[in-house]
């Protein structure tokens, strides 16, 4: 390894100073999340469900642990917490707050603030080992911890926490250096500790281990094989940590159909563009790389971190004494069949391109990009053996040893090549090939894109070391004032602070501290229903822990689905009771506060009907700020019988039940307006004066009138006209018969020109359509375009 200078190593003082440094750095480059752990978030969607579940795993492991993943939201589905990251690694650290009775709000804040703090102060120690400088070494935590992929991802508390990664590398590295018993344990305790806090990092970890284990094989050949299988078997049973919960991933595979598609594997793959794009939350670069933003982007790591790593790529280097080692002996009779079969690799990969489906008897060549996989591989077999002839390395091996390149700079290199090789996922044959032939292991995580935090390590430790390299023989002042410049031009380039905090009260709302009081026979549903609400009702679930039908989370099953989309459709429909029955919803709590006007109509709708009907009742009313919340339970209901309210009170919520809906309506039709479509001219079309122009419109209320305008002034509109299918389309609206609409094209100069049409619904709500058209001289002895009859245009 290469040692910087500084003076005499003090470890414990280096890291007390290191991690003060990076706790500063966290509250400063976060701020002012600091200030309110207890009322606000950086992110309102993923954060609550990943506030929910480290609840969850806390209360389930002390409680009953033999039942960890059935997270009782989208009752009565099992196995609930596999539909996303577990966390089960990062929620022990904050076991100790939720016992002495910290809310989920504080918890989550404090393990996202945590999870900053130590993929720092973990990155830097990696940095100290491999470079030797622990004042050079701080860059690498700063890379590390804030590049401006890290706030890109705020909102996935799992990939905050990177400093097992750090750790696992680090420790393995140690024991392959050095051979110590206590770094093999320590590794395997961090890749368990890993893969237990996040799968994805998981599983990058698994090909990272594999790759470094590789390099150390070539490298150092039989001196390190005695170590190197002793680390794979510690991997293996850091591994088997993970086992209890593959198979509750597997269970919900098997019962869900659970599992990541090629499509969706792509879709969330990144692009080379990606290295453009710094994200949206960056206050320096954010703004020059928005072109090139996309999802599960953002992978640039800002200019100060790429050229300190050019520097430790470029200038470090061993001494010559350090470098010499023998030459092993070439395997002519192996490099021949290599050379053979990379040959045939090469000549299959051509045919395979140049006809697509090719097929050798029973044997199919299937994607060209298989046989790119075979090439490299046995290419790089091919080079471990051997060089060319010509070389002046005999091998892969020998040249490690012998070139002044220090290995760990060649190591670090190739972790970040693996980075970028996993991150573009299906954009390369290479991770295209693990997806497609090992798919129990690579379907189970949903983004390859994030497998540039493996790029992100790599230059993180390179940085350090370029700068290290930068301090060699300087003196002491001069050391302390280069890396204060590297650390304010990496501050200045991940700035995303301050943050824009979400407020979140802590406090759980009436109806939910009712719940918590309450024994159900069953689950409890929430309405409005659906992805826009249910994040926030997951949330709250952690403070009432009632079974709940609604759900957050990366997969919905079926039952869910099919609720969802009842609930969309206007009118409801009265078969949604049927349906949440059949779920077992006993509660139903309504939040009409929750958005208003045409959003919520269609939920007082069908709640009016049931209790009209007499299959619904409404048994207590709770406040929540300015408005109410509102529980309902079948009508008859023995089991849910001592939910009620009593005498006046339950008066008192029907008064507020009936003025509620009322207003919801009142909104409804103020705020819903009228839409529909203008068919003929299609934007930019060329037209002729007496041509005819036509649409449709519908409003809840009924369309008292439909006006058009050119800029020559209004055009008569002939409105009210049968339309063919708009009924069928739209059966709840009453004039859906009768919706269309037509009028002719004036008379206008040739040119382009400007349409507006206007719909006038009957509560005086308008919606307008702006159309361009081009008018083209009409042409001697061409008749006028007929009427379209009904037939001609469908919406």
């Amino acid at each position: 390894m290469s040692r910087g200078g500084g003076g005499a190593s003090r470890p414990g003082r280096e890291t007390a100073l290191a991690a003060l440094f990076f706790l500063a750095a966290t509250v400063l480059m976060t701020w002012p999340q600091a200030l309110h752990v207890g009322d606000a978030m950086a992110d309102i969607w993923d954060a609550k469900l990943n506030a929910r579940i480290l609840q969850w795993d806390y209360h389930q492991s002390t409680h009953d642990p033999g039942r960890l993943f059935d997270l009782n939201f989208f009752h009565p589905a099992h196995d609930v917490l596999a539909f996303s990251e577990n966390l089960w690694g990062v929620s022990l650290f904050g076991w100790p707050l939720l016992a002495v009775g910290m809310s989920p709000l504080v918890n989550f804040n404090f393990l996202l603030l945590l999870g900053i703090f130590l993929s720092a102060l973990a990155a830097w120690a990696l940095a100290r080992y491999v470079s030797g400088d622990p004042l050079a070494s701080v860059v690498a935590g700063l890379v590390y911890a804030f590049v401006p992929w890290r706030f890109s991802q705020l909102s996935h508390l799992q990939h905050q926490w990177g400093g097992f990664l750090c750790l696992l590398l680090l420790f393995l590295l140690r024991y392959l250096d050095l051979g110590g018993r206590r770094d093999l344990a320590l590794f395997a305790l961090f890749f368990a500790w890993n893969v237990l806090s996040n799968v994805h990092y998981g599983l990058f970890s698994g090909l990272l281990v594999a790759l470094v284990l590789g390099f150390y094989a070539v490298e150092r050949g039989g001196a390190v094989r005695a170590r190197v299988l002793a680390a794979a078997a510690a991997a293996v049973a850091g591994g088997l940590a993970f086992v209890p919960f593959a198979l509750a991933y597997r269970r919900a595979e098997r019962l869900y159909g659970m599992r990541r598609y090629f499509t969706e594997m792509l879709f969330y793959s990144g692009r080379w563009s990606d290295f453009l794009s710094a994200g949206i939350l960056n206050r320096f670069w954010g703004p020059i790389t928005r072109d090139w933003r996309a999802a599960e982007g953002d992978f640039f790591p800002g200019l100060a971190a790429l050229g300190l790593a050019v520097v430790a790529l470029v200038a470090v280097r061993r001494s010559p004494e350090a470098a010499v080692a023998p030459r092993p002996r070439r395997r002519r009779v192996t490099v021949h069949v290599l050379d053979a079969l990379i040959v045939l690799s090469a000549v299959l990969w051509i045919a395979a391109s140049v006809h697509p489906g090719l097929r050798l008897g029973r044997i199919s060549a299937g994607d060209p990009g298989r046989a790119v996989v075979w090439v490299t591989a046995l290419a790089a077999v091919r080079l471990a053996v051997a060089f060319p002839g010509r070389s002046s390395w005999a091998n892969a091996g020998d040249w490690l040893r012998r070139s002044r390149v220090p290995p760990h700079v060649a190591l670090f290199a190739a972790v970040g090549m693996l980075g970028v090789v996993i991150a573009l996922g299906g954009h390369t044959p290479f991770y295209r090939f693990l997806f497609q032939s090992f798919g129990a292991v690579f379907r189970s995580i949903r983004s390859p894109a994030r497998g540039i935090v493996l790029f992100h390590l790599a230059l993180a430790v390179l940085a350090a070391w370029g700068l290290a390299e930068l301090l060699r023989r300087r003196a002491p002042e001069a050391r302390r004032a280069w890396t204060a410049a590297a650390v304010a031009a990496l501050a200045f380039e991940y700035r995303a602070f301050p943050l824009a905090l979400h407020p979140v009260d802590s406090a759980a709302p009436p109806v939910y501290r009712w719940l918590a009081s309450q024994s159900l026979p069953d689950a409890v549903v929430e309405w409005p229903l659906g992805t826009l609400y249910d994040f926030d009702y997951v949330f709250r679930q952690a403070q009432h822990g009632r079974d709940l039908i609604n759900g957050y989370s990366g997969f919905f099953p079926e039952p869910y689905r099919r609720l969802q989309l009842a609930l969309e459709r206007r009118p409801i429909p009265d078969s949604v009771w049927a349906q949440m029955g059949e779920l077992g919803a006993c509660v139903l709590v309504y939040h009409p506060h929750v958005r208003e006007g045409i959003f919520v109509a269609a939920y007082a709708d069908v709640l009016d009907r049931a209790m009209a009907s007499g299959g619904l009742e409404l048994v207590r009313s709770f406040p929540h700020g300015d408005d109410r919340d509102f529980v309902f339970v079948p009508a008859g209901s023995t089991e849910t019988g001592g939910l009620r309210e009593r005498g006046d009170d339950l008066a008192r919520s029907r008064t507020a039940l009936d003025l509620r809906i009322a207003r919801v309506r009142a909104d409804g039709m103020r705020l819903a307006p009228p839409f529909g479509y203008l068919d003929a001219p299609r934007e930019a079309r060329t037209v002729a004066p007496g041509d005819w122009a036509f649409g449709w419109t519908l409003d809840d209320s009924g369309i008292a009138d439909v006006r058009a305008r050119t800029e020559a002034g209004p055009v008569p509109v002939a409105a009210h006209l049968p339309r063919e299918g708009l009924q069928r389309l739209y059966p709840e609206y009453t004039e859906s018969d009768r919706g269309g609409f037509a009028f002719r094209i004036p008379d206008l100069a040739p040119g382009t020109h400007r349409l507006t049409v206007t719909f006038v619904a009957r509560d005086g709500g308008t919606t307008v359509i702006e159309r361009t058209f081009r008018i083209a001289p009409r042409e001697p002895g061409v008749t006028e375009s007929p009427q379209p009859t009904a037939g001609e245009r469908r919406p």
